[in-house]
C-alpha cells in the first residue's frame, strides 16, 4: 500500500511539473488563444527558460513560450534542430521519454535498471525502451496488456 502511495505521489509531481511548465500563456479550451485567465502562481518558465530554442515552426504561436521552456529543460528536443512539428500526435513511447526527462528537473529518481517484459518495444532505441520500462515499473504508464506496451498508440 505504501508503494502505491509513493507511485501516486511521483505521478502527481511529474504531472504538476509538466503542467507548471505549460500553464503560463496557455488558455483553457474555451478561452482566447494566447490569453490565460488563470495564471500559474509559480512557473519554471522564466528568464533563460523562455529564450528561443530555434524551433521556427512555433515562433510567434501561442505555444512558443511553452515549447521553448520544455526544450530548455530537455523535456522535448524538437523533431529536428529547427522544427517542432506541433501538429503531430504524441505516441506512448514519446510520452514515456517526456516524463523521464521531466523527472530530472523535478528531482525525481527513476529506477536505474527496470525489468523489461514488453514484447513490442524491441524496435525502439535503447533510451525509449528504458523510459518505457521505468514508467511501467512505477505504474505511471503500464502496458496495454501484461506483455505489450503499445508504443505507437
Amino acid at each position: 500500500m505504501i508503494v502505491s502511495g509513493i507511485r501516486r505521489s511521483w505521478l502527481a509531481v511529474v504531472l504538476g511539473l509538466v503542467w507548471s511548465l505549460l500553464a503560463a500563456g496557455v488558455g483553457p479550451a474555451g478561452g482566447t488563444a494566447g490569453v490565460s485567465d488563470n495564471e500559474a502562481i509559480y512557473s519554471a518558465c522564466v528568464g533563460p527558460a523562455l529564450e528561443s530554442a530555434g524551433l521556427v515552426d512555433v515562433a510567434g504561436s501561442f505555444a512558443e513560450d511553452a515549447v521553448n521552456c520544455l526544450a530548455h529543460y530537455g523535456v522535448t528536443r524538437g523533431r529536428t534542430a529547427t522544427t517542432y512539428d506541433p501538429g503531430l500526435p504524441v505516441p506512448r513511447w514519446q510520452m514515456a521519454l517526456f516524463l523521464k526527462r521531466a523527472a530530472g528537473p523535478a528531482g525525481i529518481a527513476l529506477p536505474a535498471n527496470p525489468a523489461g517484459g514488453f514484447t513490442d518495444i524491441g524496435g525502439l532505441f535503447e533510451g525509449a525502451r528504458t523510459a518505457i520500462n521505468q514508467m511501467a515499473a512505477l505504474d505511471v504508464m503500464p502496458g496495454v496488456t501484461a506483455t505489450t506496451f503499445g508504443p505507437d498508440v
